[in-house]
């Protein structure tokens, strides 16, 4: 009984060696540009430290560390944001004004609209708050609005085809 509870011990602490190792290699090939920062610019180094993407962005999204994404990131120029490939040229050009998401699963979610609306307290009317509400979508890699996910009205991602959502 002793000798079977060691070798199911064993094997789960290979199988989780064997996990995390795997795990790493995945993220250590997702992720080989990082973000620098110079003279107020974004731009990109590979793994060696060498420049790749010559700093010329206000701002890059990072989510998990990781900011290229699907081999695409997500950059800021002025008050408008894009997506460039590891090249640094614009796949889809800068026409988000809010920060959107990077790609998971061909999809990215933006911020399509937002509304900043004065609402009175429920108590006392002279109490005044400001709401912003955002209305929410996605686009696939050509920067097309898809359609049909129009419905979805919270922040998320699709990871491995499904996003979370909330029901009427």
């Amino acid at each position: 009984m002793k000798s079977l509870k060691t070798i199911c011990s064993f094997s789960i602490c290979c199988a989780l060696l064997v996990w995390i190792s795997c795990a790493a290699v995945v993220r250590a090939n997702n992720e080989d540009f990082f973000p620098i920062k110079q003279n107020g610019k974004v731009g990109f180094i590979d793994k060696t430290g060498k420049v790749v993407i010559s700093p010329q962005f206000d701002s890059a999204l990072t989510e998990d560390d990781v900011t290229f994404r699907e081999d695409l990131a997500a950059v800021q120029i002025g008050d408008k944001w894009g997506y460039i490939d590891k090249s640094g040229k614009f796949v889809i050009q800068p026409k988000f004004n809010f920060m959107p998401s990077l790609f998971h699963d061909g999809l990215a979610q933006v911020i399509i609209k937002e509304k900043i609306i004065e609402k009175s307290g429920e108590l006392d009317k002279s109490q005044k708050y400001i709401v912003r509400e955002e209305t929410f979508g996605f686009i696939d890699k050509n920067g097309e609005f898809v359609e049909s996910l129009k419905f979805i009205e919270e922040e998320t991602k699709f990871i491995e085809g499904l996003a979370s959502a909330e029901g009427r």
